[in-house]
């Protein structure tokens, strides 16, 4: 069973970077009565959603493997058919936001760094809507860091670098702490949970 902090750190993922029928969803899994795991059709009848927006959540959970999965059977009217169930792995959830949270820091470090995080606008190619970096970064495809239109679910762009001036130097280092206010308390809760499961080792 996971323990209290490592369900803290999931719901503060799901509530940073998921719409809310993901969170809603995560409260699911996350009850104990639950044991962390219910099949996708069962799921859907609890929460009186379609089946059509629970799959679409539940997919893009697992892809960001907060969830896995497996077949199972599942009543469908009065025949017994094959189902998904999703369950909780924690343990792939916190290698992944291991993993995800160094990439985040590498984008910062190689594309958004000191010398360019100067408040450029991120604009969509389609819709021309501009984001600043601490915006845009809000927006991150977990599988492949790049920056999403929220509105047209595409790729930002970066327009040409202008010229830099002393005042956006100070606006960088703002952004930048706006950043890490974001990204640190994951990064502490990850030691704390690192914490705790050496902690258990030394018990064993």
């Amino acid at each position: 069973m996971p323990h209290r902090k490592v369900k803290d750190l999931a719901r503060l993922i799901v509530a940073l970077f998921f719409d809310d029928t993901c969170m809603i969803i995560m409260d699911v899994f996350l009850n104990e009565k639950n044991n962390f795991i219910i099949r996708a059709d069962v799921l859907a009848d609890e929460l009186h959603l379609s089946s059509k927006q629970v799959n679409k959540a539940l997919n893009k959970l697992q892809k960001d493997m907060i969830l896995d999965s497996y077949e199972s059977a599942a009543k469908r009217g009065e025949n017994l058919g094959k189902g998904v169930t999703y369950w909780f792995n924690h343990r792939l959830f916190i290698d992944a936001v291991k993993y995800k949270l160094q990439k985040m820091q590498d984008l910062l470090n190689s594309n958004v760094g000191e010398d360019s995080f100067d408040g450029t606008l991120y604009v969509c190619p389609k819709c021309q809507r501009t984001s600043n970096a601490l915006d845009a970064q809000k927006h991150i495809d977990m599988e492949t860091f790049e920056f999403i239109c929220p509105r047209c679910q595409i790729p930002l762009q970066e327009p040409a670098p202008t010229e830099k001036e002393e005042d956006q130097s100070l606006e960088f280092q703002e952004k930048q702490r706006d950043f890490h206010a974001l990204i640190d308390p994951i990064s502490q809760m990850l030691q704390d949970i690192d914490e705790l499961g050496r902690a258990v080792d030394e018990d064993q």
